[in-house]
């Protein structure tokens, strides 16, 4: 499958892999400081400043299904090094089928290293049935773990990483459940020099 990107300098094209990815830019000029970005040191934030470098929000998509385990992770380095993740969502794409099987609940999205399986479904933890496509959980990363001191300070990845959803087993299911892992995330690796 190709993955198609959306860009606004390039608009549609094909790019190597599968999935979607939509950039858009935005240019930072006369700021010193990003909130939150606590990696991010002054000198960077001037070389932001000064050389007017872009700020893009880039949504990236990958469709993985739930398999006869109890969790599945996206696959080649899907949060990139560099990337400050601003919110992630989960959906159904294709329904299951449980006949001979189990129904299967995706009970967490998080991280595959570490593991921190709730990452992006922190307290109240939703839950997702895989019995009806076009449902959907969104989440924000976990405000302890982005705060100074946490494993990602402002949402920031240094090094590449894995989205892992949890669900329990389906068996011998009929049809197992696919879903959508999509990811919206600003690409800092040029201001941290990645």
């Amino acid at each position: 499958m190709v993955k198609v990107v959306i860009d606004d300098a390039r608009g549609m094209v094909q790019s190597a892999g599968s999935g979607l990815e939509v950039s858009n830019t935005a240019t930072l000029s006369g700021q010193t400081n990003l909130t939150g970005v606590t990696t991010l040191a002054t000198t960077q934030m001037r070389a932001l400043e000064q050389y007017g470098v872009p700020l893009t929000l880039t949504c990236k998509r990958q469709v993985i299904a739930c398999t006869a385990a109890t969790t599945t992770d996206t696959t080649g380095d899907f949060i990139p090094a560099g990337a400050q993740v601003v919110a992630a969502a989960i959906a159904i794409v294709t329904p299951e089928d449980a006949t001979g099987g189990s129904a299967c609940t995706i009970s967490d999205f998080g991280l595959a290293t570490a593991p921190d399986a709730d990452f992006f479904n922190v307290t109240p933890t939703a839950t997702l049935a895989c019995a009806s496509a076009g449902v959907a959980i969104m989440g924000l990363p976990d405000p302890t773990q982005t705060a100074a001191g946490g494993s990602h300070p402002g949402g920031y990845f240094d090094t590449a990483d894995e989205v892992r959803i949890t669900y329990n087993n389906p068996g011998a299911s009929d049809a197992k459940a696919t879903v959508s892992v999509t990811i919206w995330y600003h690409d800092l690796s040029v201001v941290a020099g990645n």
